[in-house]
């Protein structure tokens, strides 16, 4: 009687000849639909630039809602943080639109113009250039100078300061545009928050290393009246601590580097009139906040040889 094959042989005889049936069906190709492009939008998002384009096709849309259109410049002023952004907005065509919108009838539309074109010439030399070569320098000017609403002007002020304070031919254009006497225009009208920017912004420009955009800044300092104007607000009876410590600052500037440039009556003023007052006004024991003891320190130093 033949041996009986064992358990494992019985296996390894199943195993060889058991015929793979999914081998034996031949493959049918494999057909892909293809892939809806909003589904890749939705999954790796939009390309910035397409963003951006959208935005501004919203913002000049007629049918659109103005908070749609608000929405769309917040979305936008997002996107031109960037530096790459900023740039990409000459090749795509979207400065002269967004300049446009400076003349809208909504302050909101305005307010947000100006605040986006202040965002994208922000530290970009390269944007500055394009904002400039777009004609946007007028028509910001002109909206700092006369817009009704502070918030627009305020904007406005922000795209301006960020604009020239570091681009020759930007400061070369306000210059010639009369910018100067449009910042003594805001000055002399503004509520206490624009003109501390206002303030800021011609000290700065004062103390730029480039000797002639200060000496410029200097010298218009002295035509629009700052000088006397920085003393009546400090002489004022303003409780901003701030302001004053701001008008102080431009003062000890022009003290310090161009007194020659300064009346000694107002040298003399300075001395004997704003100092005493500001420190009565603002000193250790005020409740209207502190100015600087060490600036007014140094300014009374520098005015010791009067």
């Amino acid at each position: 009687m033949p041996n009986r094959p064992t358990q494992s042989e019985l296996l390894q005889w199943a195993v060889t000849h058991t015929t793979d049936e999914s081998s034996a069906i031949p493959e049918r190709p494999v057909t892909r639909e293809p892939i809806d492009p909003k589904w890749i939008d939705v999954i790796l998002g939009k390309d910035d630039a397409v963003k951006m384009k959208e935005c501004v096709e919203t913002i000049r849309g007629t049918e659109k809602s103005l908070d749609d259109k608000l929405a769309a410049f917040d979305e936008l002023e997002m996107l031109v943080e960037s530096l790459d952004n900023a740039n990409d907005l000459r090749p795509l065509s979207l400065w002269t639109p967004i300049i446009d919108q400076l003349s809208s009838q909504e302050p909101k539309m305005r307010m947000y113009a100006a605040w986006v074109l202040g965002t994208a010439v922000q530290n970009n030399p390269r944007s500055q250039t394009d904002f400039l070569d777009s004609g946007g320098l007028g028509p910001i000017l002109r909206v700092l100078a006369s817009d009704p609403d502070e918030e627009v002007r305020a904007k406005a002020l922000y795209c301006v300061s960020g604009a020239i304070r570091h681009n020759r031919a930007l400061f070369d254009a306000f210059v010639d545009g009369n910018g100067f006497r449009t910042l003594a225009s805001v000055a002399g009208d503004a509520n206490p928050a624009l003109l501390k920017r206002v303030v800021f912004l011609w000290r700065s420009l004062i103390e730029q290393e480039e000797p002639e955009v200060a000496s410029r800044a200097v010298q218009a300092a002295q035509e629009n009246g700052v000088p006397a104007m920085a003393l009546d607000q400090t002489a004022g009876e303003t409780e901003d601590a701030d302001l004053v410590e701001k008008c102080l600052e431009l003062l000890f500037t022009l003290v310090t580097k161009y007194r020659s440039t300064l009346l000694i009556d107002l040298l003399v003023r300075i001395r004997d009139e704003i100092i005493p007052i500001v420190r009565e006004r603002f000193g250790p024991q005020s409740h209207s906040g502190m100015v600087s003891l060490d600036l007014i320190k140094q300014l009374e130093e520098a005015l010791e040889a009067i």
